[in-house]
């Protein structure tokens, strides 16, 4: 029974790694996004998960390919869990989606940044996200409504 690995490669060199990983019978995978243009783009840039069974050490030496993750003399492993969150969010083009965790017009709490902290989190409503770490809110001020651009990190659900 194999396992997946991730292999670290040469700048812009995931699709040339995994063309010589496969040509030694290695199974790959690299997921991809669409972002905001619709251009395709590496969710891992530099970065290719590498299926091994036991004879691993030729993708050592694969054009592309500048190192393996370690874990002291052998690849370190990565969660078949991690893999099949991974390929869950793929869509039926297969490009990688995040789920969506809010919908228009939920209510959130601006909790870190210029407009809120966490012992005075602001309320807001989600609008919609941008890309995959910014979003739009309403927030209520001086008697309307006003759209703000936020990270998504700086939100949590109210």
């Amino acid at each position: 029974m194999g396992q997946w690995i991730c292999a670290y490669t040469k700048t812009a060199g995931e699709l040339h790694a995994a063309e010589g990983a496969q040509r030694l019978g290695f199974r790959t995978y690299t997921p991809i996004y669409l972002d905001e243009r619709k251009t395709e783009r590496f969710l891992f840039p530099r970065y290719l998960f590498v299926f091994i069974d036991e004879a691993w050490r030729a993708l050592r030496s694969t054009f592309g390919i500048v190192k393996l993750l370690m874990e002291d003399d052998r690849p370190r492993i990565v969660s078949p869990r991690v893999m099949s969150y991974l390929r869950s969010c793929e869509d039926r083009d297969g490009y990688f989606r995040t789920p969506d965790r809010y919908r228009r017009g939920d209510e959130i709490l601006i909790v870190r940044g210029p407009l809120g902290d966490r012992d005075n989190p602001i309320k807001a409503r989600f609008e919609h996200m941008t890309n995959r770490e910014r979003c739009w809110a309403l927030l209520e001020m001086m008697n309307g409504l006003v759209s703000v651009e936020l990270s998504v990190f700086d939100i949590e659900p109210a």
